[in-house]
């Protein structure tokens, strides 16, 4: 997993046209690329955490973002 990947999946998905916003969660394990994937993508990027199973703790303390 690369920023320029993720940059290329959100242009190919038009998603900035299908969200409200211009913010994105990556996974914890994908940490050391969110201000590389920022960048690239000029949207804001939120570290989710290492662990699927908190996903749904982690969304009721951080979305949506303030």
């Amino acid at each position: 997993l690369t920023a320029d990947m993720i940059k290329d999946t959100v242009a190919s998905y038009d998603a900035e046209k299908k969200v409200t916003h211009k913010t994105m969660v990556l996974p914890g394990l994908a940490a050391r690329i969110s201000g590389e994937t920022e960048d690239a993508t000029g949207w804001s990027v939120l570290v989710g955490p290492r662990d699927s199973g908190r996903i749904p703790g982690w969304m009721t303390d951080n979305w949506p973002p303030k």
